[in-house]
C-alpha cells in the first residue's frame, strides 16, 4: 500500500474517532445537564465549558489534495484528451468524488489508471500531514472536555464533581441526594447510600 493511501486511511480512522468522541460528548452533556436540573442547579446546565471545534480547518487541506489528484486524473481521462469510454467514466467518477470531497476515491482512481503520483507525493503527503495534525488537535480538544470526561467518571468522581460545582456556587450540598440523582433513584427511598465505584 502506498504512503498516500495509508495516510488517507489513517485520516479516515481519526475522523471516525472524532465522530465517536462527539457522540460521547453529546450523550454525557445531556446526562450531566439532566442531573444538574434535577438537583435544582439549572444555571449550570446551560454552561458549555469548552465548545468542541468542528473539523472545517482540517478539511481545507483535503480540498487542496483533492484538486491536485483531480487535475492529475483529468489530464488522463478528460473527454477532450481521450475517447476511451472507461477513462471518461473515471473522469465522471473523479468529478463526483471532487464534489463530494472523497479523497479516498480519488486516490483509488489514480491507482486504477496507473497514475504516477510519486512526483506529487511530497506535496500530497505534506497536505495529508497537515490534515492529520488538525484532526488530532480536534480529537484531543474533545477528549479533554469536561462533558466528554463525564462519560468515563466513576460514580465517586461524578459526585465529587457536582459537589465541587455546588461549592464554587456557594450552594448547600447534599451528597446523598446527588448519589440518588446520579443513580436515577427516587428521593423518597429511605435506604442508606454509600459511594460505590461503578
Amino acid at each position: 500500500m502506498n504512503h498516500i493511501k495509508k495516510s488517507s486511511l489513517e485520516i479516515s480512522l481519526v475522523r471516525l474517532e472524532i465522530e465517536e468522541a462527539k457522540d460521547i460528548y453529546e450523550k454525557s452533556k445531556k446526562d450531566l445537564e439532566s442531573i444538574l436540573l434535577k438537583l435544582d442547579l439549572a444555571e449550570w446546565s446551560t454552561i458549555d465549558p469548552d465548545s468542541i471545534p468542528d473539523s472545517t480547518s482540517a478539511r481545507v487541506s483535503d480540498k487542496e489534495i483533492d484538486k491536485t489528484l483531480f487535475k492529475m486524473i483529468a489530464k488522463k481521462t478528460h473527454p477532450d484528451v481521450t475517447e476511451d469510454p472507461l477513462r471518461n467514466a473515471y473522469f465522471k467518477e473523479a468529478s463526483k468524488s471532487l464534489r463530494d470531497g472523497d479523497t479516498d476515491k480519488l486516490i483509488e482512481i489514480c491507482e486504477k489508471i496507473s497514475l504516477d503520483i510519486k512526483k506529487h507525493n511530497k506535496k500530497i503527503m505534506s497536505a495529508l500531514s497537515a490534515v492529520m495534525k488538525n484532526l488530532c488537535i480536534e480529537l484531543e480538544s474533545i477528549r479533554v472536555n469536561e462533558f466528554y470526561l463525564w462519560h468515563f467518571f466513576s460514580e465517586d468522581k461524578k459526585v465529587l464533581t457536582i459537589v465541587d460545582m455546588c461549592t464554587r456556587m456557594g450552594k448547600p450540598v447534599d451528597a446523598k441526594e446527588i448519589i440518588r440523582v446520579i443513580r436515577g433513584e427516587d428521593s423518597s427511598n429511605g435506604n442508606e447510600l454509600t459511594l460505590t465505584n461503578r
